[in-house]
């Protein structure tokens, strides 16, 4: 059974809700001003105030992480950027916030280089989302590596995730998962069926483990 289900920048309750009945474990929101989905944290709470059972991820971009910033929402996990300054750290460990760090696969060459990052990365970093923007025929090359690494590192795939890949992913070493919410058709209206064709086939995998 996987251990992480991330479900990327929730940005209304309908999915929020839907997410967490369907074994989602980790609910990503954007706390960060640059993020196009971003959330205040009364709009965030407003969301979650209405569900339970799930991992809160505040996501952030470039953004400094003080303890200003992070007073303003309840969170259980920061999702942050690769390079991402972290400045409140005993507040972090105070409230036990867990940190994901986010790295994204640019180039043939930054696989290679990706044990190396993580081997760096690790002392300060609870799990590991990677994601990638390499073109489709570069992506077995990645996938492979990934399960390698997998076996080493707590590892959230977040690329080549959807119905038809679904069954392969969920027999390789990961971590966890991770994939995109999808935007309201309009408030409380949406079509579920990207989003729950994988869902349900991990619910499928999970009762046959």
């Amino acid at each position: 059974m996987y251990k992480a289900i991330k479900l990327n920048h929730i940005n209304n309750l309908s999915d929020a809700r839907y997410c967490a009945g369907m074994g989602v474990h980790m609910l990503g929101f954007a706390i960060d001003p640059y993020y196009k989905n971003y959330l205040t944290a009364e709009k965030l709470h407003a969301i979650t105030a209405w569900i339970s059972g799930v991992k809160i991820v505040g996501e952030i971009s470039e953004v400094h992480i003080d303890d200003t910033f992070l007073k303003k929402y309840v969170l259980d996990v920061i999702q942050i950027e690769e390079n991402t300054i972290i400045k409140s750290k005993k507040f972090i460990t105070k409230k036990n916030i867990k940190i994901i760090r986010k790295i994204c696969v640019k180039t043939v060459k930054s696989i290679l280089e990706l044990e190396k990052k993580l081997l760096y990365l690790s002392a300060i970093t609870d799990y590991f989302l990677i994601s990638t923007t390499l073109k489709k025929l570069y992506i077995p090359l990645l996938q492979k590596h990934i399960v390698y690494l997998a076996k080493k590192y707590p590892i959230i795939q977040d690329f080549n995730i959807s119905p038809n890949s679904i069954n392969y992913i969920l027999t390789l070493p990961l971590y966890g998962i991770a994939f995109d919410g999808e935007n309201e058709i309009r408030p409380g209206y949406k079509s579920y069926k990207n989003m729950s064709a994988i869902l349900e086939k991990i619910v499928d995998y999970n009762a046959r483990v």
